[in-house]
């Protein structure tokens, strides 16, 4: 059986999602933020914002890490400011992350949800983040396949 001596071992494998993101953006221009399949669906630029602005935002407000960075309130514009909002958001949960011991996973946070106040572990919502950065990524996989990006030399497709 494995032995996991830090938390950040637990995630490893969320490093390769985050390198995803970082190739996904490569075949990205500002020209295609607006994309969206149709108007009732999200735009490209609103998903590659909503993504790492979920992790400033649990950060913030829910587990509350002291760094004051409040995430976006409207979408990114302009790809430099997604992969800049990326790369804050990264940097923010590792270095939480790296600080982390094994008893803070069972520590509890509130949560308000439809009117509703539940209590979650912080191993939920880091698994939380996981599942959402695999959803969305996904998500973005499928609009760019739809707009009829394609790059052999990379298996963001």
């Amino acid at each position: 059986m494995e032995t996991f001596e830090k938390v950040t071992d637990l995630f490893t494998f969320w490093e390769n999602v985050r390198n995803n993101f970082h190739n996904i953006l490569k075949h990205v221009t500002t020209d295609d933020l607006s994309y969206a399949p149709n108007k009732a669906m999200k735009s490209l630029a609103e998903i590659l914002t909503h993504i790492p602005a979920a992790y400033h935002w649990w950060l913030e407000y829910i587990i509350k890490d002291g760094k004051g960075i409040k995430p976006p309130s409207k979408p990114c514009k302009i790809l430099s400011e997604i992969k800049s909002l990326f790369n804050s958001a990264h940097e923010r949960l590792d270095e939480f992350m790296n600080r982390l011991s094994w008893q803070f996973l069972k520590n509890e946070y509130k949560v308000k949800q439809d009117n509703e106040t539940k209590k979650i572990t912080l191993f939920w919502i880091l698994w939380h983040l996981v599942k959402h950065n695999i959803h969305h990524r996904a998500q973005i996989r499928l609009y760019l396949a739809l707009m009829g990006k394609k790059n052999r030399r990379s298996r963001f497709l």
